[in-house]
């Protein structure tokens, strides 16, 4: 007979999602299901979207979200759930339609954390979601961990788009024995019972940029270790199109010295007239030193000015710092050159090696990077401008 913990944190009803998760990357997910009335809170009001959640919670979740439909038969098979018990229901009736199983006959086990293959598998059978290729998940690395009976269900996930799996040294991996937060049970729940894909969320593993280490809040920002981490900055992992407002707005801090890097796109632009696109979290680059050896294909925001249509093009390690958007204590060597005539000749480009366009707070940074914005002729442009930390600087 399995070995359970004895103690269950309980958890209590919320009206909004509370002030320790309302900058959390998960906080649109968590207020959506706190306002649909199946997401609760803990007994001291909090939300903890960073804590890692049990079997028992994660079955009450998913009851809430289906309804809270009861079981014909009321009776619970395992011994270890009793009757008078917060998620008991939830238990009887989820098991009895056979999307939860236990470990054994008559143990579930409920306060053991659900981990991502439990928690896949169940939402797989609620929500009756089957791959139409079994093999959807056998491009990440660690496919081979994956338990069997978890299997399809992950294919189907992954082939949904609901999960992109963790990318680690240049492969990815389902991290299926991995617990699961309050934050992605949320963000998981919501985008499959709504019936939509979320990339900017890659829920369950990408939901956290699990990538980095820390949780991207101001007290805990995410570290960037190395390139790789670097490019997951304001846009998610695997995603190079800059549309990822949680991490546009998220927090980080620079660890090392020797990243380098090379067809570099930046982070965050003016795509749009509002702040989505626009890099509005911090990034604190420690005294360590970045090097842009040279840049990719330049992304443009297109725009009409005076009835003429043109591109703006931001170009720099970042692209966009917005109004709450700050950069400190960072050092960008190697080079920031742009061609003018690659463009055409009504459109606009800012140039600077620390943000192309600054309309927030840069402190303590400093440039050594070549930073150049060539022109055929040097007048035919007025808007366009240059500058070793910023092309302008509001």
């Amino acid at each position: 007979m399995l070995l359970c913990a004895s103690m269950f944190a309980g958890m209590f009803p919320a009206a909004a999602v509370t002030v320790d998760s309302q900058d959390h990357w998960a906080a649109k997910y968590m207020q959506e299901a706190a306002t649909d009335g199946w997401l609760e809170g803990y007994s001291d009001g909090s939300m903890q979207p960073d804590t890692e959640i049990s079997r028992a919670e994660f079955t009450t979740l998913l009851w809430r979200a289906l309804g809270k439909e009861t079981s014909d038969n009321g009776v619970c098979q395992f011994a270890d759930v009793p009757t008078d018990a917060s998620y008991a229901q939830a238990v009887t009736t989820l098991s009895a339609q056979g999307i939860v199983t236990g470990y054994d006959a008559d143990q579930f086990c409920p306060n053991e954390k659900v981990t991502r293959e439990q928690g896949v598998t169940m939402l797989a059978r609620a929500y009756t979601l089957t791959p139409s290729d079994s093999s959807a998940g056998q491009t990440y690395r660690d496919w081979d961990t994956v338990s069997g009976w978890a299997q399809d269900a992950m294919s189907a996930m992954v082939e949904c788009d609901y999960i992109d799996g963790l990318q680690q040294e240049d492969a990815t991996a389902l991290n299926p024995t991995a617990p699961i937060t309050l934050g992605q049970a949320a963000a998981i729940l919501v985008l499959v019972s709504d019936g939509e894909t979320d990339k900017t969320v890659a829920a369950l593993a990408g939901v956290t940029n699990s990538a980095f280490e820390g949780s991207g809040t101001e007290a805990s920002p995410y570290l960037v270790r190395n390139e790789q981490e670097m490019w997951y900055v304001g846009r998610g992992e695997e995603n190079p199109d800059p549309y990822q407002s949680w991490t546009l707005d998220a927090h980080y801090r620079l660890t090392t010295d020797g990243i380098v890097l090379e067809n570099w796109l930046p982070i965050g632009d003016n795509r749009t007239d509002t702040t989505e696109s626009r890099f509005n979290g911090s990034f604190d680059g420690d005294g360590h030193i970045i090097t842009i050896q040279s840049l990719g294909t330049l992304v443009p925001c297109p725009k009409v000015v005076e009835g003429v249509n043109c591109n703006y093009y931001y170009v720099g390690l970042f692209g966009y710092v917005g109004k709450t958007g700050a950069v400190k204590k960072l050092s960008v060597a190697g080079a920031v050159e742009v061609d003018k005539g690659i463009f055409n000749v009504e459109d606009v480009v800012y140039v600077g090696a620390i943000t192309g366009y600054n309309n927030g707070t840069l402190s303590a940074c400093s440039v050594s990077a070549h930073v150049e914005l060539i022109k055929d002729m040097p007048d035919e442009d007025e808007e366009s401008a240059v500058g070793g930390v910023a092309g302008v600087n509001r």
